[in-house]
C-alpha cells in the first residue's frame, strides 16, 4: 500500500532564518536541506506529525504557501503522482525529468 504524505511549503525571505524559529522556538528539527552556493533555498523543519518545507524560491510569494503531496512507498514520488495524472487524463503544464 502506498501512503501520501502532505505537508505545507511555506514561501520566506530566508530559509535559515525560518528554520532557526522552528527550531530554537518551537523544537522541530530539520532533516534535510537543499544548498546550492552556500545558501539554503529548501529545508523542512518537522516535530511528531508536523511537517514544513520553508522555501525561498519564488520570492513574489513570500507570505504565501501551498500544500506538498508525495506518495511514500515502492513507487514514491512526484513522478509517481504525474504517471498518474497523465493516466487519468489529466492536461499537465509542466513536465519533469524521470529517472
Amino acid at each position: 500500500m502506498t501512503d501520501w504524505f502532505a505537508r505545507p511549503v511555506l514561501h520566506v525571505r530566508d530559509v535559515e532564518a525560518s528554520l532557526r524559529f522552528y527550531v530554537d522556538r518551537f523544537g522541530f528539527t530539520s532533516p534535510w536541506r537543499y544548498q546550492e552556493d552556500g545558501r539554503t533555498h529548501d529545508a523542512q523543519a518537522e516535530r511528531q506529525d508536523c511537517a514544513l518545507i520553508l522555501a525561498d524560491q519564488w520570492p513574489e510569494k513570500v507570505g504565501q504557501g501551498l500544500m506538498f503531496r508525495s506518495k511514500q512507498g515502492k513507487h514514491s514520488g512526484t513522478c509517481c503522482l504525474v504517471r498518474s495524472a497523465k493516466a487519468n487524463g489529466c492536461a499537465l503544464p509542466f513536465e519533469l525529468m524521470q529517472s
